[in-house]
């Protein structure tokens, strides 16, 4: 699961500008923690992703400045821009009650009460208010869907069943 999206390099000690995508940045990039950074999600844990433990973060204006053993000066830290910073599912804490992260949402089936199918997630839209689905209706339409994750709309999210059912508003699939 992605917790950082790799800036450029910030000085010359081989430190990087860091966007957190976790809501513990002090947990994620507290020095001795270990990430895993490339430019996209392995398949398994480690795989074609190089292993770094965290030597040093500090906050900087709206970014973290994150020093990790493996990079020693400004020219190491520079090809890791545009990376991403990657903790192993096994590490992630249960979200508790109907709260999800976005891995396991991303290929549900979204199919309304009455049975019709909507279509499958494809990614989220992290809004401030309510986050927000994106939905492919893939071959049986057209157009991508975006439907509000809030207690009127979100009937039910089965994980396990791979489908979340939906009482859609007055033309929100329009």
């Amino acid at each position: 699961m992605a917790v950082g999206r790799i800036g450029r390099a910030h000085g010359v000690r081989g430190e990087v500008r860091v966007d957190s995508l976790t809501d513990v940045p002090e947990v994620r990039f507290a020095p001795g923690s270990v990430l895993y950074i490339g430019k996209y999600i392995a398949k398994t844990d480690g795989d074609a992703l190089r292993r770094v433990t965290v030597v040093s973060s500090r906050e900087h204006r709206d970014v973290l400045l994150v020093r990790f053993d493996t990079v020693e000066d400004r020219e190491e830290a520079q090809l890791l821009t545009g990376s991403h910073a990657y903790v192993p599912l096994a590490e992630l804490a249960d979200p508790g009650p109907d709260a999800y992260y976005e891995h396991e949402l991303i290929g549900l089936a979204v199919v309304t009460d009455s049975g019709d199918e909507v279509g499958a997630v494809t990614g989220l839209i992290e809004t401030g208010a309510a986050d927000v689905l994106v939905i492919d209706p893939g071959e049986s339409g057209i157009g991508v869907k975006l439907v509000p994750m809030t207690g009127e709309v979100i009937n039910e999210i089965d994980t396990d069943g791979g489908k979340i059912v939906i009482s859609p508003l007055p033309g929100l699939l329009d």
